[in-house]
């Protein structure tokens, strides 16, 4: 049957880890479907975020199994999502977050589907540097915003600092915020993949 081919195909802990996801996600469902009439509204289930948190649970499940195909295939579909995207940002400005999210981040998964592909295929080899950037980028992701909100209000207090160099103060920003993510992924993230990597021995195997 289907269910003990995957059971044949990939190991317990695994199957254990997507169940437990499935569940998860099932009970957010259940609860915003009852708890509509306090203030929790069903939108949520279709917000950008989880959205995109979805596709990105999609790829990782889909490198897991093994099922890397057509590459090629997917950066140019990631590509055309993307040239979508800008044409109508173009036309009717900043997009609601619905369209954008299938529009950037459909994209965006194609492309990252396609890359991971090329790049476990050996048709691809990044720099070390983007490699590292990527290893960070979900710590960039929590810290920009709060840091981007620092330093506006440094800017709006000492106006003078960004009109004299402007180009000086973006560079500063951006190194601030890289040191700050790298920080946050060497003392938080690798401390809690260390742990998931104890939780799900042979998930980690796997990576």
């Amino acid at each position: 049957s289907w269910i003990s081919g995957i059971f044949n195909f990939y190991t317990f802990n695994i199957i254990f880890f997507y169940r437990s996801l499935a569940l998860w996600l099932s009970a957010t469902i259940a609860s915003a479907m009852l708890l509509r009439h306090y203030a929790i509204s069903i939108e949520v289930l279709f917000d950008p975020l989880i959205i995109e948190f979805g596709l990105g649970c999609v790829i990782a499940y889909l490198i897991r199994a093994g099922a890397i195909k057509a590459s090629l295939l997917a950066l140019l579909t990631g590509a055309a999502f993307f040239t979508w995207g800008a044409y109508q940002t173009l036309q009717l400005g900043l997009l609601p977050p619905l369209p954008r999210t299938l529009s950037f981040g459909v994209g965006s998964a194609f492309l990252l589907y396609g890359l991971i592909g090329l790049e476990l295929h050996k048709k691809i080899r990044p720099p070390k540097a983007l490699t590292y950037l990527g290893n960070i980028s979900y710590s960039i992701y929590i810290w920009h915003e709060l840091l981007i909100s620092l330093v506006l209000v440094i800017f709006a207090n000492n106006p003078d600092i960004y009109r004299r160099v402007p180009l000086l103060s973006v560079a500063l920003f951006v190194a601030l915020v890289v040191a700050i993510s790298a920080l946050s992924y060497r003392l938080i993230e690798q401390s809690c993949q260390r742990w998931g990597n104890q939780l799900f021995p042979s998930i980690s195997t796997r990576q």
